[in-house]
């Protein structure tokens, strides 16, 4: 086997570890083999009923254009039709029954005219089969009583006309637009209008503007134009970023519409300013600038799509921001352990790069924790924002800014106590944190612990791992320590009167009648009101979650510790574990769609014979008699 085929290869992966070890090259030979090949090619054709980038309407032979951000890829009019439908109607039943919507095609000066009957090849007929001179001669002929078998025999072929001056146009030229610019009537229709829309004087720039329009792209494309995307006058590894990142984008479960013409748009920008990654500063230059009518949310989403192709972990390190999945991790799970979508922590606040570089190595020991021993987006929050504080005070105390960490002694550490419980005391607005920060914020007793309780955390595990320098530890085990905040008892929100007003026969019997769909309120309702606890515990409530313990004691159990592992459970009040269980047989016995999760069934786990919770085997609940 020669060299270079060896090389053309794939490499074979294992794990995470062997792709993130591969060069930007060796990743796009790997991750290409999955595209789909319609990405491959050149020009790149996407499917008109795309589920990301889409660009045909769902009705067969409707030329609609599709709104730029909406899913169900149906133009104006027929989403419009079918949303207002009185009762829900199946989407495949609405399509195959609507009708074309009355558009202007896309393509229309494309094709020629026929000829003019008696002009032939010269000019184009536009009128009863005549060019527009013969046809208005045909009208004052008939007026005077002659038929058009005598108007033909005088009527002679007039000299060759000049097609339109717009690019690709096919129609004859009929009269200017502007500083005689010879366009067809129906793109001087389209001039007019543009300038009574837009407001604009008929000048060069005005009349530039409107050749690159809408509406004068759209005249002049073919309708299968409309699903394409040139990347051939990109450079090669720019066109393989973008592939990759069209790759990516469609597998996201949060994403936005792509609609190719404005991926074109953002191609030709690239391709204007000489872009040649999508980590060039240019290109970051470019986004900024963006507006909403370029495509900005494109420009925002492109390289972020394409990050874990060009960006490997140490670059992502120096440049002071943490991806978990650049690592080999997934996202942080949120505060009540539901996953997240990805998100990058920005750490370019921290200016001295030792302290920064620790950060981002702690957040890399977290990434790669196993599942429910990962800490949650808002724990890291707290860690961040506590170092980013801690760094803009060395900032602003020592003449060296912090960044040699060998010169810190716990006389720095003091001075950071200070400043720490003078922001305390004074309320003192914190500073901002990161440039989308809208408004400051104040140290309260709880965030003056998890601040602080973060910045000794972050600074103590990584003397653990060697990672700071022995001198530190001075510094490190003199920072503050704030105790924990008591929990201060809240008022009931109401009533014991008001509370049994709300759970009484008839309110219950009111909110079932409200209930159309069935989807379980009074369930929920009387759930959370006689077993406490959150409302998302009460929500995530699924098949299962009630039964009965020892002889005859209703239990049920929760995520309580919001890791998707059902771990705690209490005594359940008798009626809500009547009404679960007929919850649970409904859910069972139907296939509704709404609101399954909220609903409980017989299978249960059980406890010991002495009635606690045991080895929690899955046991048939006994029914009273």
């Amino acid at each position: 086997m020669s060299a270079a085929a060896a090389e053309a290869q794939p490499p074979i992966l294992e794990t995470a570890s062997d792709y993130l070890s591969l060069t930007i090259e060796q990743r796009y030979t790997v991750v290409s083999q999955h595209f789909p090949p319609w990405l491959l090619a050149e020009p790149i054709a996407f499917p008109p009923q795309h589920p990301t980038y889409g660009w045909a309407c769902l009705v067969p032979e409707c030329a609609g254009t599709l709104n730029t951000t909406c899913r169900d890829l149906m133009c104006a009019e027929h989403l419009k039709q079918y949303r207002q439908l009185k009762a829900p109607a199946d989407l495949e039943e609405f399509i195959r029954g609507a009708r074309p919507g009355r558009f202007a095609q896309f393509g229309w000066a494309l094709t020629p005219k026929p000829d003019c009957a008696i002009c032939g090849a010269n000019r184009q007929a536009d009128q009863h089969g005549y060019c527009h001179q013969h046809a208005n001669s045909l009208r004052k002929a008939q007026r005077s009583g002659l038929s058009e078998a005598q108007w033909r025999r005088d009527a002679h072929p007039l000299p060759r006309i000049a097609r339109c001056t717009v690019s690709r146009c096919a129609h004859d030229s009929a009269v200017s637009g502007w500083d005689h610019h010879r366009v067809c009537r129906s793109h001087l229709r389209l001039w007019h209008r543009w300038l009574t829309v837009t407001g604009g004087q008929a000048d060069s720039e005005s009349w530039d503007a409107w050749l690159t329009s809408k509406q004068v792209r759209d005249s002049v494309t073919h309708p299968t134009m409309r699903g394409q995307l040139s990347l051939a006058m990109l450079p090669l590894g720019l066109q393989r970023e973008i592939r990759y990142a069209l790759h990516r984008h469609a597998g996201l479960a949060r994403r936005t519409q792509w609609r190719p013409s404005e991926l074109q748009k953002v191609v030709d920008a690239l391709a204007a300013n000489a872009v040649e990654s999508l980590n060039d500063p240019l290109f970051t230059e470019l986004a900024a600038n963006s507006r909403r009518i370029d495509a900005r949310r494109i420009w925002v989403a492109l390289p972020f799509a394409a990050r874990s192709l060009t960006v490997t972990a140490d670059l992502a390190k120096s440049a002071g921001w943490f991806d978990p999945v650049l690592v080999g991790s997934t996202p942080f799970p949120g505060s009540q352990g539901q996953p997240n979508r990805r998100k990058v922590w920005d750490l370019t606040a921290v200016s001295q790069r030792w302290l920064r570089d620790l950060v981002w190595e702690h957040l890399r020991d977290e990434a790669l924790k196993p599942a429910g021993k990962r800490p949650s987006t808002a724990t890291l929050y707290n860690k961040i924002t506590g170092i980013i504080l801690l760094s803009q005070i060395l900032r602003k105390n020592r003449k060296d800014h912090g960044n040699d960490p060998a010169r810190l002694d716990r006389t720095d550490a003091l001075a950071v106590k200070d400043t720490w419980d003078l922001w305390f005391l004074e309320q003192t607005p914190l500073p901002f944190q990161n440039e989308n920060a809208k408004r400051a914020s104040t140290l309260n007793e709880l965030t003056r612990h998890r601040y602080m309780s973060g910045i000794r955390l972050v600074l103590q595990r990584s003397r653990e791992r060697h990672r700071a320098p022995a001198g530190l530890d001075p510094f490190i085990y003199s920072l503050p320590d704030y105790p924990i905040p008591t929990k201060k008892p809240r008022p009931r929100p109401l009533t014991y009167s008001d509370f049994q007003l709300l759970v009484n026969p008839e309110s219950v019997t009111a909110l079932e009648a409200l209930d159309t769909h069935n989807l379980g309120l009074a369930d929920i309702w009387l759930t959370q009101a006689f077993q406490g606890g959150r409302i998302s515990e009460t929500l995530k409530l699924r098949l299962g979650c009630v039964g009965l313990v020892g002889a005859a004691q209703p239990y049920i159990w929760r995520d309580l510790s919001k890791v998707n592992v059902v771990d705690y459970g209490m005594p359940c009040y008798l009626p809500v574990y009547e009404r679960l269980l007929h919850r649970g047989d409904h859910t069972g016995e139907t296939s509704h769609p709404l609101r399954r999760a909220t609903c409980c069934s017989r299978r249960t786990r059980a406890g010991s014979a002495g009635g606690e919770v045991g080895s929690r085997q899955t046991a048939v609940p006994k029914r009273r008699a």
